[in-house]
């Protein structure tokens, strides 16, 4: 039997399962819809129009996993077999036809202040990914997905300097979670502007000298420890010595025995106390608890890493259960937190 950890052979225990759940979620049309389109059939099928489920606030719903499904098929092609890989590259090329990316792509240069950040972090993450992508770049759709990102840069860079605080909760509104995504992305599609404007924007909203607390009971729409995201933004914009000491003063238990974020997160529920797991909580914390375990002493930086395999493994059992409206976000997350392992 293999002593391997469960999340290090991710590809062979839950590729297969992230691809269908994937396949599920893009065939299902829009079940973020707001109440007043809550009729099946009066909403649009989930491959007419644009890259957006059809609701203009929220992008990420379509992106995301246009993104996953990228991925999977890049990085697990043989454990998805032949016939799944059909599907998924059938999926994509049914949701971007007749010029689909390119009606994005003027919407926002219409509209710069369209969507949110999460949203377009997950839309350049996508033209990332398609950048380095052989199926993408065989079929053209690096190219059109370069030119979205154009389009999310131009709003950004408009919308970035208007911008009053950052939101700290830790739902899907949590800006140094989006912003860091932004950054991995616009570094691969190597735009020093946007990089260099959210860096400077990250450094003065969240590199200040302030002491946090990790102990925070989580809601249940959280999908990230807005600490534990803040302090992998900070990595990302400080040289690895001050960022080092940074970590030190901000998060001083972080990967200590008793730091309650390398737990399995929990929300207990009523008055009965029944204890409910959060899986998005608990694949982001594996997903930054990886990030920032080089920059802690030996023995904390063990612990870290064992404690976020253990989050994912914990975690990808729910995936393959969880209804559309939230898998839809899953896959995605166990994408990036199995794939930095």
């Amino acid at each position: 039997m293999s002593s391997t950890p469960s999340h290090l052979l991710w590809r062979s225990l839950w590729a297969a399962g992230w691809g269908h759940s994937l396949l599920r979620s893009l065939g299902t049309p829009t079940p973020w819809a707001p109440p007043s389109r809550s009729s099946a059939a009066s909403r649009p099928g989930p491959d007419a129009g644009s890259l957006r489920p059809h609701t203009e606030e929220d992008w990420h719903s379509s992106s995301h996993m246009l993104w996953a499904a990228l991925v999977l098929l890049r990085t697990a092609p043989a454990e998805l077999g032949p016939q799944l890989c059909r599907l998924l590259t059938g999926a994509l090329r049914r949701r971007w036809h007749g010029g689909a990316i390119g009606v994005e792509a003027d919407h926002l240069l219409t509209h710069p202040e369209a969507g949110r950040m999460f949203g377009w972090a997950w839309t350049v993450m996508l033209a990332a990914e398609a950048r380095r992508n052989e199926l993408a770049a065989r079929r053209g759709w690096d190219a059109q997905l370069g030119e979205l990102a154009d389009a999310v840069r131009d709003s950004l860079l408009a919308v970035l300097p208007r911008m009053g605080a950052p939101e700290r909760l830790g739902t899907e509104q949590n800006t140094a979670f989006s912003m860091g995504l932004l950054l991995d992305a616009f570094q691969t599609l190597g735009d020093a502007r946007v990089v260099n404007a959210l860096s400077d924007r990250a450094r003065s909203w969240f590199g200040g000298r302030e002491r946090s607390s990790s102990a925070v009971d989580p809601h249940a729409d959280d999908i990230c420890s807005p600490a534990l995201a803040q302090a992998d933004l900070v990595r990302r914009v400080l040289p690895a010595g001050a960022f080092s000491q940074w970590l030190a003063g901000f998060l001083p238990r972080l990967g200590s025995p008793g730091d309650p974020t390398l737990r399995v997160p929990v929300l207990h529920e009523g008055t009965s106390g029944r204890a409910r797991m959060l899986p998005a909580l608990a694949l982001t914390r594996a997903l930054h608890l990886q990030h920032l375990a080089p920059h802690l002493p030996d023995a904390r930086t063990e612990l870290m890493l064992q404690s976020a395999g253990r989050l994912v493994e914990e975690a990808a059992p729910f995936i393959g259960a969880a209804p559309v409206t939230t898998a839809h976000l899953l896959v995605p997350l166990a994408l990036l937190a199995a794939t930095e392992a």
